[in-house]
């Protein structure tokens, strides 16, 4: 389990351990302006054996939510 309902919602990139599992939480976001930005794309990967990769962005009106894995 990655993040739990008492979690924050992600805003920054870091690194962090959970355990025996290192994951790396990416955030891309764009600013307009010093007031305002705007979260692009979440990206987390994880994995000790096997790595996995979660991403969820907007394209055009749609939310997409991408989770793949591999050795």
């Amino acid at each position: 389990k990655v993040f739990g309902d008492k979690n924050e919602f992600p805003s920054e990139t870091k690194k962090y351990k959970k355990g025996e599992s290192e994951y790396e939480l990416t955030v891309s976001k764009r600013s307009f302006g010093e007031d305002y930005t705007w979260v692009e794309k979440i990206r987390i990967e994880y994995g000790m054996e096997a790595a996995y990769v979660f991403e969820m962005y907007m394209l055009d009106n749609q939310l997409v939510i991408f989770y793949g894995s591999g050795l």
